[in-house]
């Protein structure tokens, strides 16, 4: 059976039964919380013939996105008998590293590599929906949730101007809904609050439009869950999504953490309103310390997953080896698994990830300094 998802109140319910039920851990309350993981990469595919032949598998071998897929979807039984309730997934792919860049790569403004999940005019990419067909179909049958970003900072400068933005949404809001996809939440703007999108119409300040319009679309009495991301700890008046999607105040420590979380909750807004929050770029190593973002937005009933983690210094995110986990990937599926009960433990070998990885950042930093890419604009000559 596919999962369906609901929410009652501030609380995810998975086929008429929420998740997590009667768990507690550290003495709070679990039950109606969703633990997700972000893999931005899981479709990645580069449509810049410049930047294309600059990525590799672990193995060296040329990049192949339909081998990524597979190996993606081969984790997700993994993660679901660890505990994890869901993966948030980017149909704009990335974000990607750029090795002359010291500031984080989904702050760039023009990254050289091009995600086509849309076309110029927002037209829905056939390879890209093929592609998200074979994860949408495997997270199903792992009983796990999505979390959708529609839209990356970065990439939306493909889409020509508002008219694109809405044809891309509307494309794959009918295509979810042909599918019959209830257990996915539509996320149509992600990092909202970075105010790093080109398009005005992605721009916090018309949050509620974007909501607005993937709430209108039904079909058989069906419609899709709506999340946006909040800026600033503000929720525009009458806000039209059904989760609050927010990031861990970068660089903070555990009290503007939680006076993060405080100043969503006593907005006029959210009391009127109620809805679950959900945290898809948390942070950390140490994830069963008291102080830890996990444990923080746990004992808040906040809804916390991992975010994509780079792996050494500024390199930022190369495509991932799913064969294998990061380290922090590794802890925070022990500390799932511990706080949703399974039993289950993952059994990989992070030292011969950092070897893979690290030597797939040191060439792809040596090929893009030999383009001589010293900026972050799109190379002349590419799409």
């Amino acid at each position: 059976m596919k999962p369906v998802l609901s929410i009652a109140a501030d609380n995810f319910v998975v086929n008429g039964t929420p998740t997590h039920p009667g768990r507690t851990w550290n003495g709070h309350r679990l039950e109606g919380l969703l633990f997700s993981r972000r893999a931005s990469t899981a479709a990645f595919a580069d449509a810049n013939p410049i930047t294309r032949e600059l990525w590799t598998h672990a193995d060296g071998t040329p990049w192949d996105p339909d081998r990524n897929v597979t190996t993606f979807m081969s984790v997700l039984p993994r993660w679901r008998a660890c505990g994890l309730d869901a993966v948030a997934l980017t149909l704009q792919g990335g974000p990607q590293t750029h090795a002359l860049r010291t500031s984080p790569p989904w702050q760039s403004p023009d990254p050289p590599w091009h995600s086509p999940a849309f076309t110029h005019d927002g037209s829905f990419d056939p390879a890209t929906r093929s592609r998200f067909e074979r994860i949408l179909n495997a997270v199903s049958d792992s009983g796990l949730v999505v979390i959708l970003d529609l839209f990356r900072p970065g990439q939306d400068a493909r889409l020509d101007d508002e008219a694109a933005v809405r044809r891309a949404t509307d494309q794959v809001c009918r295509w979810l809904l042909d599918r019959d996809d209830g257990n996915v939440i539509i996320n149509v703007c992600q990092a909202s609050a970075t105010h790093n999108y080109r398009h005005a119409i992605r721009q916090p300040d018309r949050i509620n439009e974007r909501a607005r319009q993937v709430r209108d679309m039904a079909k058989a009495g069906k419609r899709l869950l709506v999340g946006a991301s909040v800026a600033d700890g503000a929720i525009a008046s009458e806000f039209d999504a059904d989760v609050l999607l927010m990031s861990p105040p970068f660089g903070s420590g555990s009290d503007t953490f939680r006076r993060a979380i405080r100043t969503l909750r006593e907005t006029p807004e959210f009391r009127a309103h109620p809805r679950p929050i959900v945290v898809c770029d948390g942070t950390g190593d140490d994830f069963d310390r008291p102080e830890s973002q996990v444990a923080i937005a746990t004992e808040a009933r906040v809804c916390w997953g991992l975010g994509d983690r780079p792996l050494s210094g500024d390199s930022g995110w190369v495509p991932a080896n799913w064969d294998i986990d990061t380290p922090a990937g590794i802890a925070y599926l022990e500390t799932i698994g511990s706080i949703a009960g399974t039993g289950s433990r993952p059994t990989d070998h992070p030292d011969v990830l950092l070897a893979d990885q690290r030597r797939m950042h040191a060439g792809f930093a040596s090929a893009i300094r030999s383009l001589g890419l010293t900026e972050d604009v799109t190379p002349a000559g590419a799409p």
